[in-house]
């Protein structure tokens, strides 16, 4: 027979299971309505067809003519890790905040067929895009849904549309987009909006940036952030690939932002840090001498941080130590913050799932609105 002590954990226990299992039941609910919306063949002399190319597109650090739809450029690829060169190519974190007047639109783009499959986010999570809506209070953002990705690239997405409110259309996670159009009913209007707060929020990390291991890439960790603070977030996040060599400081430098946000510590030792972690925040804070910089300890569910948190903790108290007016914009977060404490909001006690990734993505927008200002805390 159970203690007292013991039988309320386990009442606690269960009933936190069952809010995660209703939350996961409802999110499919809403995704399979979604699925199903005006999925009728398009005619397409019945529309008007844009080229996203031409579009100011939303979370992108490298503007480029010649590959509007890619993270970094060639030139910079060039200069980055070899390990990235391919990952560096992927739309992940890229958007379009727009309004339109047409019922109905088509999202149609093609991508680059992959080589081989991911073992921890479905085919549907990495080549799909994601649809949300702005609701009329004009606060909260609602999912509206995904497409079924085609196993040979070509993809189509139709939606009935409430004409003028403000959407957000997220390019594939984890896909190399060659083209992108979109197709609104003849005579009606598409256009993107800017986000409410300027200036940019530069996520550099780990594959927890990357969006592992969420269902799509509106539910990255970053997407919540972004929506949160109504700020455009340009993610650089590499799956086993955020190593802070020196020439990754001078890359994140390169895009003009508002903040820096560096969340490393899931793919390196602590020998590796020893080596390159103060070197790239001091190169960093050398480029931008005046740019917040917020330091992050690695997600944990538990309630001490990981021995790669501690290590970091020590150069940002040696940094803050070192000068005032140098490092005062220079700021830290612990991973032991960023995930609810129970063992379901992980795919593997590591990457945040779309239970985890909404909560962690609360927890850095309260973080960066503090930093940034009243301005950015919605």
């Amino acid at each position: 027979m159970r203690s007292e002590p013991e039988a309320a954990e386990m009442d606690h226990t269960t009933s936190c299971r069952c809010l995660a299992a209703a939350f996961l039941s409802l999110s499919c609910l809403v995704a399979g309505a979604a699925y199903g919306v005006d999925a009728n063949s398009v005619v397409d002399g019945d529309y008007d067809w844009i080229d996203a190319a031409k579009l100011d597109i939303g979370g992108c650090g490298f503007p480029s003519v010649d590959e509007p739809f890619v993270r970094l450029p060639k030139q910079l690829r060039e200069k980055a890790p070899v390990s990235l060169k391919w990952m560096a190519r992927e739309s992940t974190g890229l958007n379009l905040r727009f309004k339109s007047t047409s019922w109905k639109i088509v999202f149609r783009y093609v991508t680059e067929k992959r080589a081989w499959a991911d073992p921890l986010i479905p085919p549907s999570g990495l080549q799909s895009v994601s649809l949300w809506e702005r609701q009329a209070d004009g606060k909260e953002w609602e999912y509206v849904g995904k497409n079924h990705p085609d196993a040979n690239g070509t993809n189509e997405y139709v939606v009935s549309w409430r004409p003028g409110s403000t959407g957000l259309l997220y390019f594939p996670m984890r896909s190399v987009v060659k083209t992108f159009m979109i197709g609104v009913q003849r005579g009606r209007s598409f256009e993107t909006v800017p986000w409410e707060n300027s200036g940019k929020a530069v996520v550099y990390g780990t594959s927890i940036v990357h969006g592992g291991c969420v269902s799509s890439a509106g539910m990255m960790f970053t997407s919540f952030m972004g929506r949160i603070l109504d700020m455009d977030v340009v993610n650089l996040g590499f799956s086993g690939g955020g190593k802070m060599e020196l020439q990754m400081a001078d890359i994140v430098a390169g895009i003009d932002a508002s903040i820096y946000v560096i969340d490393c510590d899931w793919n390196m030792s602590v020998n590796m840090q020893k080596e390159r972690y103060e070197p790239f925040v001091r190169r960093l804070r050398q480029l931008r001498p005046s740019i917040p910089i917020l330091l992050c300890g690695g997600c944990t569910e538990g309630n001490a941080p990981r021995r790669q948190e501690e290590f970091a903790r020590a150069v940002y108290d040696k940094l803050k130590s070192e000068d005032a007016s140098k490092w005062g914009a220079l700021h830290f977060l612990s991973g032991v913050d960023a995930l609810p404490k129970c063992s379901w909001a992980t795919h593997d006690h590591c990457h945040p799932n779309d239970f985890g990734a909404p909560f962690m993505g609360k927890v850095y927008a309260k973080r960066i609105g503090e930093i940034l200002g009243a301005s950015c805390k919605k």
